[in-house]
């Protein structure tokens, strides 16, 4: 199954999974009134500190700025 899911996704099934969770943050940042630590929690992650970690490597910004900035070229509203 991991041979195939890679060769498909060129992720494992781990590296994916993270990814999506990362991607439904994003929306959740930019879409809700949802506080940070609710987000993190809604996205299965256990605490506030690894989430931002996640985050912040995944994307170059915490959780805070990319919801204060948002993404260019995204537009919420």
């Amino acid at each position: 199954f991991r041979k195939l899911f890679f060769r498909t996704l060129h992720a494992s099934p781990r590296e994916y999974a993270a990814s999506l969770r990362l991607t439904h943050a994003k929306v959740l940042l930019l879409q809700s009134r949802q506080s940070i630590g609710e987000i993190a929690l809604a996205c299965g992650y256990r605490t506030l500190s690894c989430f931002n970690r996640k985050f912040r490597a995944e994307t170059g910004l915490s959780p805070r700025d990319f919801r204060k900035n948002g993404m260019p070229g995204i537009s919420c509203g």
